[in-house]
């Protein structure tokens, strides 16, 4: 998915800013069922009016720009900042992953056979540790 950003209202339907030139007809499709798809140019006319509506608006801590925060408040509305809930939902769903091929189990791993008779993984066990 191209960057985009996205307006997710508590009710109504949520509105995606999208370059329109990185979407196929059958992408744009789809998403137009789910959302209203504009163009990034109007995302700060978009976070204008939440401020003019009086809204409160959260923000992702960890990705939301502090100029976002600024264009929400000076136009009347409130911001609030936290982690961002599906964060969460996308840990629990992952496995945990290595982080390197030659990481620690494989160390292990290369240390217990090296040690067995016969092994030819002796010296390659010798030179990564």
């Amino acid at each position: 998915m191209p960057i985009s950003y996205a307006i997710i209202p508590s009710e109504g339907r949520p509105s995606l800013y999208i370059d329109g030139r990185k979407l196929d007809n059958a992408m744009r499709h789809s998403l137009e069922e789910q959302a209203d798809v504009l163009e990034p140019s109007d995302f700060i006319r978009g976070l204008t009016a939440l401020g003019k509506s009086k809204a409160n608006v959260r923000l992702d801590q960890a990705t939301a720009a502090d100029a976002l925060s600024r264009i929400i408040k000076d136009a009347g509305g409130s911001v609030a900042r936290g982690p961002d809930p599906i964060t969460a939902l996308r840990r629990r769903k992952t496995k945990p992953r290595w982080r390197h091929p030659r990481g620690t189990s494989a160390r292990r791993a290369l240390r217990w056979r090296a040690f067995s008779p016969g092994s030819i993984v002796k010296r390659r066990a010798e030179i990564w540790t």
